[in-house]
């Protein structure tokens, strides 16, 4: 108090859920001191930052601290003497002007206010590259917040009144962001821990899931230009998830790369078009490449690994594009595109229409269940398509959307059918 009466600028504080502990920031060092014990007890440095702190709170437990600094980065600090130092971090410009910052109940989400009008959820185990979650405070921003112990509920102090909402993240998705370029196609590593996305940027993105599987998100495969229209770029990832299948959008080229970014093969495809989708076998020996000619007719060719050799297996009908492809475990391969769902057997020439209005689908675990886009009256319905009792179930998470455009909807889900992106 006196080094504010003094002129001295205020430094951020908390106390600990007990009331015994202080933490302050002080300049960009953050110090936590026993409170009523300033003579006896050495205050403890618990992290030393680059820039001054705005805003500190303490989590219920007592074991972390959350910070804000004047540049607008977010912090999480452990304060275990076992394992101290950061724990996440995030930066957003808009926590810059941060007004008030506390952790939720449950000390899995920092939560702050901003003068933009807009609170803030930054999710502790939230995937690397997530925005945080934003829902509107009011036009002029709120300047404390507050939780009821369960908490259901957070209530934000505004100059136009009392803000109260329902506090549930679990009900809302994640963003990720680092693509210039739309997000052509997008499939799940087989151990669920990971995201590869092609954009028409012209590169391949490995996106961690959860914070153990890695820092951020990192190119895999860069094409050193952006996808043409004439193809959408695509992605696949062997079962094991040993390489990832990339394709250029458009030139007909594919590579084969690993999950470190390393080249392993070109695919040498005997058709001039655009690769329009691509998909690895059960085995990881064979890929599937869907070709559309220049003539304008999707042709499905299948590259061995092994042998090297390709085989042409044959056509759909002139002009349809394919929006998804995938092996079958009975080494058949499915293909989805405007008209529905096909389906190619190895010991047949003509493709089998196996369900109208599917216009593009990613493999459940079963693989005889897909998740699945189905086009009726110009809208798009996400679902789970049982191919052998042949029934459709929407999936409520996801609304139906209308289809103002053709552009395919692109769909996946992780190993254990738990998680849709």
């Amino acid at each position: 108090l006196l080094q504010w009466l003094n002129g001295a600028p205020m430094k951020p504080a908390a106390l600990g859920p007990s009331g015994k502990h202080l933490v302050y920031g002080d300049g960009g060092d953050l110090v936590v001191t026993r409170r009523g014990a300033w003579r006896d007890t050495t205050p403890r440095l618990v992290a030393r930052h680059p820039r001054p702190f705005r805003h500190v709170a303490f989590h219920p437990e007592g074991t972390r601290v959350a910070t804000v600094d004047v540049a607008g980065g977010v912090q999480v600090w452990s304060l275990s003497s076992q394992t101290p130092g950061l724990v996440r971090a995030w930066t957003s410009e808009a926590a810059a002007h941060c007004s008030a910052l506390a952790f939720d109940p449950s000390g899995a989400h920092v939560v702050s206010t901003h003068a933009d009008g807009l609170n803030r959820v930054w999710g502790i185990d939230d995937p690397p590259d997530a925005d945080p979650f934003r829902f509107a405070s009011s036009r002029i921003g709120a300047f404390g917040l507050s939780f009821d112990p369960s908490g259901r509920w957070m209530a934000t102090a505004q100059q136009a009144g009392l803000g109260l909402w329902p506090f549930d993240r679990a009900r809302f998705g994640h963003v990720l962001r680092g693509h210039k370029g739309s997000v052509d196609d997008l499939v799940f590593v087989a151990d669920g821990t990971s995201l590869v996305s092609a954009s028409s940027d012209g590169t391949v993105r490995l996106w961690p899931v959860t914070p153990s599987a890695g820092d951020r998100g990192r190119i895999l495969c860069d094409w050193g230009r952006p996808s043409s229209f004439e193809g959408l770029a695509s992605v696949a990832v062997a079962p094991d998830g040993s390489f990832v299948v990339s394709a250029d959008g458009g030139t007909g080229a594919v590579r084969v790369v690993s999950l470190d970014g390393e080249a392993r093969n070109e695919i040498p495809l005997p058709l001039l078009g655009g690769v329009q989708s691509i998909a690895v076998d059960p085995e990881g020996r064979r890929i599937a490449v869907a070709l559309m000619s220049t003539e304008l007719q999707l042709g499905l060719l299948v590259w061995d690994l092994e042998t090297g050799l390709v085989s042409d297996e044959g056509r759909l009908p002139q002009g349809e594009p394919a929006q998804a492809l995938a092996f079958a475990d009975d080494g058949s391969v499915l293909i989805a595109s405007n008209r529905g769902l096909y389906r190619f057997a190895e010991d047949t020439v003509e493709p089998e229409l196996v369900h109208e209005g599917v216009q593009t689908f990613a493999l459940c675990s079963g693989r005889d269940v897909l998740l699945a886009a189905l086009s009726e009256d110009q809208q798009w319905t996400a679902g789970f398509y049982d191919r052998t009792a042949g029934t459709w179930q929407p999936l409520d998470s996801h609304s139906t959307v209308g289809r103002t455009i053709n552009f395919a909807t692109i769909l996946a889900v992780d190993r254990a059918s738990a998680v849709v992106a």
